[in-house]
């Protein structure tokens, strides 16, 4: 009952009560009854009435304040749960915190969440059982059990007593069922994009009578964990993609630059053997001297790339801090001083992740190539967050070189061609402004956003050089 049936019932029923009861008294009790006695009896009755019809009222009035307590406490553990979910974009910590949240939320003993592998088409439930987070899994073929019935039909399963439901109603083989002696399950389809792809569920291995308020509490909680589980989905693939692409460059990078010293090293080998085959000794002396020379640089240049690959960022680990790391590594390595400028508005740096894989692979290409052509005593990396955009330096005090005159100067086209393509594939610009005998400067500018308060790299400092 609403509070709108509640108000009429208020205002109506006093009325009708009091009408009748005058038109009683009027008809029946004047005859018998002395005007006192009459008055006595009228407050009696009023008494016990408005004692009866304030004890029902005021019973309905609590029993919509406790629904609405109820309601606003689901709404709020929505919306916490909602706001924890998409926070995360790691799949089995989405599925850990739906199935805990679910079992909470309804106070059930078991709680499970099955997903559609988008290959095999299989269906595998994680199960959250007991009072601890002791999961197990259950795998099931395509359409078998709770899972497939629920992703076939698209439509929520309750079934409050299983030993008692109708032999016509939900799946016939039911191996979680068995498996955990469950005897009601209350389970809602995940949707995305107009398909099932996976199934909340909640069970009891007592019976249990499922209300329209749980089912509803459930399937809002499904709907939150389906968002998050795509997202985490989606997530995987791009950094899957993301390592693909990250792999293609890297065998391009080592065979646009390894490949080709090892080649040269390759020729000067031969030419060194045919040199001693018709006695040119010193020729060959010669050649041995470009031979450890081309040896040295090989070697570094494998320092170099096995540095950068250790080099890594994850989602917890800020952009400066590996970046700092990184240049602290070169500068042991090279013996080239680097320094990192970044002011403190360099702490707010909001970047996807990607975006911060790809600066970091182009300084590292940039100071490779400083240290192999620029023959400069310093670099410097340079960042400055403003107007929304974020620009990154890498500046040396080298010879320079003409960027009109490529095929001529001393830096690779391939190196320059890879930061223009990874300063492209994160939406930035690439620029490259040098001069001979006037150092080197490259530029890269991406946008970003910045945010205020705390950021995973707001407690990173550059280390001090």
């Amino acid at each position: 009952m609403g509070y709108f049936q509640l108000r009429w019932i208020t205002a109506v029923a006093p009325a009708l009560f009091l009408g009748l009861f005058e038109y009683a008294r009027h008809s029946l009790f004047d005859s018998v009854f002395t005007v006192w006695v009459g008055s006595v009896f009228v407050v009696l009755v009023v008494l016990v009435f408005s004692y009866v019809f304030s004890r029902f009222v005021f019973g309905i009035i609590a029993r919509l304040q406790e629904d609405l307590v109820r309601r606003n406490e689901h709404l709020a553990a929505l919306y916490h749960a909602g706001t924890e979910l998409t926070a995360l974009l790691d799949l089995d910590r989405v599925v850990a915190l739906t199935t805990r949240q679910a079992r909470e939320l309804l106070g059930t003993e078991v709680a499970g969440l099955s997903l559609v592998d988008e290959s095999s088409g299989e269906l595998t439930w994680r199960l959250l059982v007991g009072g601890s987070d002791r999961y197990r899994s259950v795998r099931l073929q395509p359409g078998e059990g709770i899972a497939g019935y629920v992703v076939q039909t698209g439509q929520p399963l309750v079934v409050p007593d299983w030993q008692r439901r109708s032999s016509t109603a939900g799946p016939a083989t039911v191996p979680i069922v068995t498996l955990e002696r469950l005897a009601a399950v209350l389970a809602v389809p995940l949707r995305s994009g107009g398909r099932t792809f996976g199934v909340l569920m909640v069970a009891n291995r007592t019976p249990t009578a499922f209300s329209q308020d749980q089912v509803v509490l459930l399937s809002s909680l499904g709907n939150q964990a389906a968002v998050a589980l795509e997202n985490a989905r989606l997530y995987i693939k791009t950094q899957n993609l993301a390592v693909l692409e990250e792999r293609e460059r890297i065998a391009r990078e080592m065979h646009d630059g390894l490949g080709q010293v090892l080649g040269y090293v390759n020729t000067k080998t031969l030419a060194v053997a045919r040199l001693l085959e018709v006695g040119k000794v010193q020729e060959a002396q010669a050649q041995v001297v470009q031979l450890e020379a081309a040896a040295k640089d090989v070697y570094a240049d494998v320092r170099e790339v096995i540095l950068g690959l250790r080099t890594t960022l994850t989602p917890g680990r800020s952009f400066l801090a590996a970046l700092g790391d990184y240049l602290e590594g070169f500068e042991q390595q090279s013996g080239l001083p680097v320094e990192l400028e970044a002011p403190a508005a360099a702490s707010d740096l909001a970047l996807p992740f990607a975006a911060e894989i790809q600066l970091l692979r182009v300084v590292q290409e940039a100071l490779a190539n400083v240290r192999k052509h620029a023959r400069a005593t310093r670099a410097t990396v340079r960042i400055t967050p403003a107007l929304g955009e974020l620009r990154l330096v890498v500046e040396d005090d080298g010879r320079g070189f003409d960027p009109m005159r490529l095929n001529h100067g001393g830096w690779p086209r391939f190196g320059l061609q890879t930061m223009r393509e990874r300063a492209e594939a994160i939406g930035g610009t690439f620029t490259i402004v040098s001069r001979p005998g006037g150092g080197t400067r490259v530029i890269v500018t991406v946008p970003q956003q910045q945010h205020e308060g705390v950021s995973d790299v707001a407690d990173a400092r550059p280390p001090s050089r």
